[in-house]
């Protein structure tokens, strides 16, 4: 659905710390502007206090990204926002968002913005390995994956994404 001002879009970014994709989601909350774009983050960390003083009003969720009614919350909030467009920028938030999707009335395009190469951050350790499985299994899903260097997307070409799903939009300091 296309207002006159452009599509509704919901910018998921579950993180914990404030690092370079959260700078991106600043951002990019800032370029779209708080009438045509919001982000959902958690309650009490650095990013949704940095989008308060700014002025952008992110959705604020009151559950740790390990509670399962995490899912529930965004369904919620995906239904109020009537948003066109979901951008997931860490593979929390692409999870949680893909655990969102039953039940939905209306499913807005899935963006999924990949920022780094999970088995370089991880070294290929348990929690890597995991994060690799989750992203592997949920990418594929996604309507567009957007990377932040011509590296990335060709690690995800990799992974058998398809090359034509796959956009680089690469940051300011790249």
């Amino acid at each position: 659905m296309m207002n006159a001002q452009g599509p509704r879009t919901l910018i998921a970014d579950l993180a914990r710390y404030f690092g370079g994709a959260e700078v991106r989601v600043l951002q990019l909350a800032k370029e779209i502007g708080p009438q045509r774009c919001r982000v959902v983050c958690l309650r009490g960390f650095s990013l949704a206090k940095r989008l308060n003083e700014a002025g952008l009003a992110p959705y604020e969720l009151h559950e740790d990204k390990i509670n399962p009614r995490l899912a529930r919350s965004l369904r919620q909030v995906l239904h109020e926002g009537s948003f066109d467009i979901v951008d997931a920028h860490n593979v929390q938030s692409r999870g949680w968002m893909a655990a969102s999707l039953p039940g939905l009335k209306r499913r807005p395009a899935f963006v999924a913005t990949v920022h780094s190469s999970i088995h370089q951050e991880h070294r290929r350790n348990l929690k890597g390995l995991f994060y690799q499985w989750v992203e592997r299994s949920l990418l594929p899903g996604y309507d567009q994956v957007v990377t932040v260097s011509a590296y990335l997307r060709s690690e995800l070409i990799g992974w058998k994404l398809r090359p034509e799903r796959i956009s680089v939009v690469q940051t300011a300091w790249n």
